[in-house]
């Protein structure tokens, strides 16, 4: 009898540590990661509205990715203005810091500002999924 209860209490806490551990491996850091996602996504929509106020351009859709290794809440956006210059950029949502940005004419391909090679990495490491 006594070896059977061993065994029952040995089995509860093997199946109680695993659940444990599951939760605090898997389940907690997907549900925080979520929540992340959700605020970033928030704040980015208020930023995002914000830039919608010039009467001359066209909004580009906004994206909006939360990196968990930065901790970076990004917004990838821009203008296409009414003289053909489509502005591009990402910028960090909570300090508003643009860490990549091009400028161009479709009219006229010689001008151009910012770096695009730089925003085309930014770009493809955080928005490519």
């Amino acid at each position: 009898m006594s070896n059977f209860f061993q065994k029952s209490v040995a089995s509860f806490l093997l199946v109680a540590g695993v659940s444990i551990s599951y939760y605090f491996v898997i389940v907690l850091p997907k549900n925080i990661q979520l929540e992340n996602e959700r605020k970033c996504q928030e704040t980015g929509r208020v930023l995002h509205k914000a830039d919608a106020q010039d009467p001359t351009a066209a909004q580009l859709e906004g994206k909006f990715k939360f990196d968990t290794r930065s901790e970076q809440c990004l917004y990838m956006g821009g203008f296409v203005y009414k003289n053909g210059v489509v502005q591009k950029y990402i910028k960090n949502v909570y300090t508003n810091e643009t860490i990549a940005e091009f400028m161009t004419n479709v009219d006229d391909p010689s001008f151009r500002f910012g770096d695009r090679e730089k925003f085309g990495e930014v770009e493809e490491k955080y928005f490519s999924e």
